[in-house]
């Protein structure tokens, strides 16, 4: 793929984007041979830097190779300078209806239509549709890590297909994700916006006198805090409690789960359902300094509000040891 980047085929143009990802985080055994095809850009820096100077020394990269990949980054820099965005400026919102007529043109162009047996497509107005799959409630707009992001609206497959026929019906189907839904899909905060509410903590809570560091909004439950500062606290070492409410439409036999990098345990109206902190087990979540996915299940009912609360330990807390792994930062849940 760098090379057909590098190298586009007849009548394409080059790629102008900044190609980073391909090289990220020690996928790659050699970075000379990828510096020569494409990338401006490698994780983790601290052993880019090492590698290259080694690679100029002994001529297995030469300097104008290296000088290529620099003028990209220089070109990137010069076309983002018409924007006359200000350096470490805040985050502004521009949540316009030009905006998002943009983006979902260019959600829609995307598209591609592998097929359409029997013209399911477009959508007849005088018919039933059936949607089946968990994957048509959730709203899949980005990657995770270092991908995520926070979109102004996001839209399900099921309510994309809501809006546009009123004969809509929904089954669950097979479920097939590798861990389980995020609970802030569900669930509102005490103010009523989506999400949890989530109090920081200096002590664990179960000391007197506890004391507060920070209350936050968190719009989605997975709180991964590599990046968290506060002045109030020094070190890796503090304590979480990421709370909400949630009325279910379903009465049933409802599945919770925790995977952290740290402590944890969940309760639904002070009963505890999940606990990952008496026991773990370690695995792959967070880079591999995480736990597995704990699960526990409760009768819900239908049209019941529910209080749900996790009391979370950061990642000084865990529990066993790592031999290989870098906690990164606090850890997460």
């Amino acid at each position: 793929m760098p090379y057909l980047l590098q190298y586009p085929q007849k009548d394409q143009q080059p790629c102008s984007i900044i190609l980073t990802r391909i090289q990220v985080w020690n996928l790659l055994h050699d970075r000379s041979p990828s510096c020569w095809l494409g990338p401006r850009n490698a994780w983790p820096f601290s052993a880019t830097g090492t590698v290259i100077t080694r690679a100029l020394s002994s001529g297995k990269l030469l300097p104008h190779e290296l000088d290529d990949r620099f003028q990209e980054v220089l070109k990137f820099i010069q076309r983002a300078r018409v924007l006359n965005l200000p350096e470490n400026a805040p985050e502004e919102m521009l949540d316009t209806p030009e905006t998002a007529a943009q983006l979902r043109r260019a959600a829609a162009e995307s598209i591609v239509m592998l097929k359409n047996e029997r013209d399911i497509l477009p959508f007849k107005y005088d018919k039933t549709t059936a949607v089946i799959g968990p994957n048509a409630l959730f709203a899949a707009y980005c990657g995770g890590g270092s991908a995520a992001l926070d979109p102004y609206h996001a839209i399900s497959p099921l309510e994309g297909i809501h809006a546009r026929v009123s004969q809509a019906k929904y089954a669950l189907g097979a479920p097939g994700w590798k861990l389980l839904p995020p609970l802030s899909h569900l669930t509102k905060t005490e103010s009523g916006q989506p999400g949890l509410d989530m109090t920081v903590y200096l002590d664990s809570p179960g000391l007197p006198n506890c004391n507060t560091a920070d209350q936050i909004h968190v719009g989605r439950s997975e709180v991964f805090l590599m990046n968290y500062k506060n002045p109030h606290i020094k070190g890796y070492l503090y304590y979480a409690d990421p709370s909400g409410t949630f009325t279910p439409d379903v009465t049933a036999e409802y599945e919770f789960s925790i995977c952290v990098a740290g402590t944890a345990k969940m309760s639904i109206d002070g009963e505890c359902i999940v606990d990952n902190a008496s026991k773990q087990i370690r695995a792959d979540n967070f880079f591999g300094t995480g736990t597995v996915e704990e699960r526990g299940e409760l009768l819900i009912e239908a049209g019941k509000m529910y209080y749900i609360k996790v009391e979370f330990g950061t990642d000084p807390t865990i529990t066993f040891d790592r031999p290989g792994a870098n906690g990164f930062g606090a850890g997460g849940i």
